[in-house]
Parts: structure tokens; sequence; C-alpha cells
């Protein structure tokens, strides 16, 4: 039977090919409580292997009990905020951020949430010049989903894009994994752009330099997996034959999120703002940006 789960993580994508695939070379290393594995698509064998554009992608799993009040909390942003540096161009400009999904659905919430914590600083530095020494230019938007504006997300990006001239977007977005383990504990960044829906299989316009024209770093944490692929997990636990779920399966259309879904959007939107933030503003602090976003 044919294969249908769906995942957004490279690093899954990867599991399911084998150790070694050509084209994609694979590294891991830790970090106190992270364990971050690196995943470079390098020819087109390698993109056909794992479904996925040549680029980069970052995978890093944190403790399921990781909150802000941990006392690794600042190493980890630091470390997540070096990561990003890494997939942005050297060269300086206003950075957009873009916070993907619709805020009234939980699940779907993260891209909001994060956007709403991104310190803005475009308007200060265009206005002051001394305020440039001190911030980056950074701007923000949530283009909400196309069920709410009748635009696409990508459309509305692309126009804030042609006014803005940024030299990159980055775009935060909820994901769907393949496995259960990797639900609300798992960040995947890349520079090869997001797919909004891609996940459930329900593409819409891809955000890409290939459809910006400009480079777009991509972040997100799964936090749904289908009903599909649960089931057939627990399926293959309980002494069955693994069983992929096919177009006519009737758990196809549903996804499931973890009950504590709530709690897991405030920890990791704080956590991904932070470490944005002090990516594109190298020059500040965890207190400093407490201090500059009333926290």
């Amino acid at each position: 039977m044919k294969t249908n789960w769906f995942t957004d993580l490279a690093i899954e994508a990867a599991a399911t090919t084998g150790e070694e695939t050509a084209g994609v070379e694979s590294t891991t290393r830790y970090h106190g409580p992270l364990t971050i594995n690196s995943i470079r698509i390098v020819t087109p064998e390698g993109e056909a292997a794992l479904g996925r554009p040549r680029g980069r992608y970052c995978t890093v799993t944190l403790p399921r009990d990781f909150h802000s009040g941990s006392d690794a909390y600042e190493d980890v942003a630091q470390v997540l905020a070096q990561l990003f540096r890494e997939l942005l161009p050297a060269k300086p400009g206003c950075v957009l951020v873009v916070g993907l999904g619709n805020a009234g659905i939980t699940p779907d919430a993260l891209g909001p949430s994060t956007a709403q914590r991104i310190l803005v600083t475009r308007h200060l530095t265009a206005a002051d010049k001394k305020m440039r020494e001190i911030f980056c230019p950074v701007a923000s938007i949530c283009p909400g989903v196309l069920g709410q504006t009748g635009l696409e997300s990508a459309e509305l990006v692309r126009g804030a894009v042609e006014i803005l001239q940024p030299v990159a977007v980055i775009g935060v977005d909820a994901l769907a994994a393949r496995g259960i383990e990797r639900l609300c504990c798992t960040i995947q960044l890349t520079d090869t752009g997001l797919l909004p829906g891609g996940g459930i299989g329900n593409s819409r316009q891809e955000l890409s330099e290939s459809t910006l024209g400009v480079p777009v770093v991509g972040i997100g944490v799964p936090t749904v997996i289908s009903a599909d692929t649960l089931a057939s997990d627990l399926h293959e636990k309980t002494g069955g034959d693994s069983r992929s779920g096919s177009s006519s399966s009737p758990y196809g259309s549903f996804y499931v999120a973890p009950k504590e879904m709530d709690s897991a959007n405030r920890r990791f939107s704080r956590l991904l703002a932070d470490a944005v933030n002090l990516a594109l503003q190298p020059s500040l602090t965890l207190e400093d940006l407490r201090y500059y976003l009333e926290d």
C-alpha cells in the first residue's frame, strides 16, 4: 500500500531512506540539553530521495520539560540565535519576520504568537540615525490565512517584500511530524523557505528565494501528527503490521495535537522570538529585550 504519511521534518524524511543517501550530508552534535542534527542536500539525487529542495536543514531537539525558567534557557536561546545567523545572509539591511498560520487555531498559532514578540525596529532606524547604531532594522507581519483574508500568505508577503526590499525573510510556522516523539520538542531551521500547509497535505504558495527574490529562512515546530500515522503506529506497537494510510483512509484528513498545546505555544513562541531577536540584534542581551518589549 502506498505511503501517505506527511512530515515537514527533513530529519524524518532522511530516516526513511537509510543511513547513507547519495547527495545528503548529515552530522549530529550536542550542546548542553540540545541535540543538533544538520542535514545538507547537495544534489538532485538527494532532493529526490528526501523530497525536499537543496539546502541546509537543522533540527534542534529539546527536553520536553524545557521552559523559560530553566537555568539553560539563555544558553539555548543564544545557540539558536547563532544557528539563525548561520542561515541568514551576511550583508546588512532590513529583515522581514513573517508569522504564518491562524492565530485562532491553537496548533496553528505558533507563527503569529512568535511574530508578536519580535522587536520591530525599522520605523526607529528610518526616523533617527542614532537608532541605527543600536538596532538593526526589522519589520514583522502576520498575513493570516486564505480563509480569513481571501489572499494567499505568499501574496501578502510578496507585497511587503516589494515595499521593504529586505535582505532576507524569516518565516515562522507550525509543522507536522511523522513521529509523535517529535511533537512540541523539536525545532527545524532551513534556508530553503517554507511551504505553508505542506505537512497536512494542504499546500499553499511557497515562501522561498525563487518566489520572493530574497533569501528565506524557515523556522518551525511540529505541533500536529496525522491520525492515520498515529493509528498505524499504535497498530504496529500492539503487534499488528504497520499500515500506511491511503487516500481513502477515514483518518487521512484528521490531525492530532497534544493537549498541552496552549502552554507549548507560549514556550516556543517565546524561545523562538528571543532567539530571532538575539540573532538580528547582536548588541542586545536577553535583559535588554525584556526591557524593550516590556516583558
